[in-house]
């Protein structure tokens, strides 16, 4: 099997599997318990506390571990509703339609029965911000603007560093919180230099284990916790801590500079594959921006003509190649939310497939992949008799 669905998860990093391995066997007492191992577990997670500071240059931060980004995401939007919405002022927090489930779902959600009001901000059919539009729906009631790095589905990179900015210099009290699930072990990061207040992460994006992500927020920002029964993570997320899911996460980031400076590797993967099946596919069109705008290289994102989306991932999964329809977290859906939002039409919609790379993945990769790809076009669109 050839994997191209890097964006859902990755493969776990041999060198992480075996540090796990061995804390599982080993170092596995409770990370609360007062006795030398249980001091050794404790020793383990204050030491991820501190590398994944490090990592981002947050030194002040709070970092608090969680089971995933949805649980980080949610941890700190209860956080924003809990602490920042008091009173019976008109307040507003600001997102867009296009962010991962677990920040879309949860605004509508948590702050639905609030006095908070939603404003989505306007996107081009790539997915890049209306940044007149943006300025225009920000104001000094504004307590939250919640915007990804880079959209899970169609690749494209937000530049938090100038939104971060835009929304402070509107109003300097507002809580700026970027999913970075999509660049972390990816890009480099400096967030005190930004003005940006949160972020969350998940360490099986970038080849870490499933099971295991962090809120990291600045030490301004107010947090509580939405459940209770336990003081581990200063409160805010009780009960006891995966030392060998936290200690992974922190392995994974650390190995995850060796892919930092490959960049340009994967963008020349990426420029192979789009080239290669611009000229084998007749009727493709690619969502993702290329090199020349703001995207990620390990994300393309493509229709293809005739092809139902769901039915040609099901003939190359047959074929051994694992590709995607949507975000992993939205695949019950048959349509996906976040195209048809950007002004993508139903139809180029449903055709769309999404392949994502990783570290591993090799050209002669992509060659084979291309090699299905255009022989499950072709008996498709025999079957659906699809013409120009």
């Amino acid at each position: 099997m050839l994997y191209f669905d890097n964006a859902a998860t990755t493969k776990t990093d041999r060198r992480v599997a075996d540090l796990m391995n061995q804390i599982l066997k080993g170092d596995y007492a409770n990370a609360s318990s007062r006795h030398m191992i249980g001091r050794k577990s404790r020793e383990r997670i204050e030491g991820a506390r501190q590398a994944l500071r490090e990592h981002f240059v947050m030194p002040q931060a709070t970092v608090v571990f969680t089971s995933s980004a949805t649980e980080a995401n949610n941890l700190a939007l209860f956080s924003i509703r809990n602490n920042y919405l008091k009173g019976n002022k008109p307040l507003n927090v600001v997102t867009t339609k296009i962010e991962h489930p677990s920040v879309y779902e949860a605004i509508r959600q948590i702050f639905a029965a609030s006095v908070a009001q939603i404003r989505y901000i306007q996107t081009d059919i790539r997915g890049n911000i209306d940044m007149e539009h943006y300025r225009s729906v920000i104001d000094e009631n504004t307590v939250l603007v919640s915007l990804n790095h880079v959209n899970n589905e169609l690749g494209t990179k937000n530049d938090i560093v100038v939104l971060s900015k835009a929304a402070k210099e509107i109003n300097d009290k507002i809580v700026f919180h970027s999913d970075i699930v999509q660049g972390a072990g990816k890009f480099v990061y400096n967030i005190d230099e930004m003005d940006v207040d949160m972020i969350t992460l998940s360490a099986h994006k970038f080849h870490g284990p499933k099971g295991v992500g962090a809120l990291m927020a600045k030490s301004h920002v107010r947090l509580s916790p939405f459940y209770y029964g336990g003081e581990q993570e200063e409160g805010l997320r009780p009960g006891t801590e995966n030392v060998a899911a936290i200690e992974g996460l922190r392995m994974a980031l650390a190995l995850s500079m060796e892919e930092v400076g490959q960049e340009e590797k994967i963008w020349a993967i990426n420029k192979h594959l789009r080239s290669e099946m611009k000229n084998k596919i007749s009727d493709i069109y690619f969502h993702t921006p290329d090199q020349t705008c703001n995207a990620s290289p390990y994300i393309l994102n493509a229709a293809i003509a005739g092809c139902k989306a769901e039915v040609l991932s099901r003939m190359m999964d047959e074929k051994g190649i694992a590709v995607s329809t949507s975000s992993a977290c939205s695949s019950k859906k048959k349509i996906s939310r976040v195209l048809t939002e950007t002004g993508i039409k139903r139809e180029d919609a449903q055709n769309s497939i999404r392949i994502s790379l990783s570290k591993y993945t090799t050209k002669e990769q992509c060659d084979e992949l291309v090699c299905v790809l255009v022989q499950s076009v072709e008996r498709l669109r025999k079957i659906t008799k699809y013409s120009r």
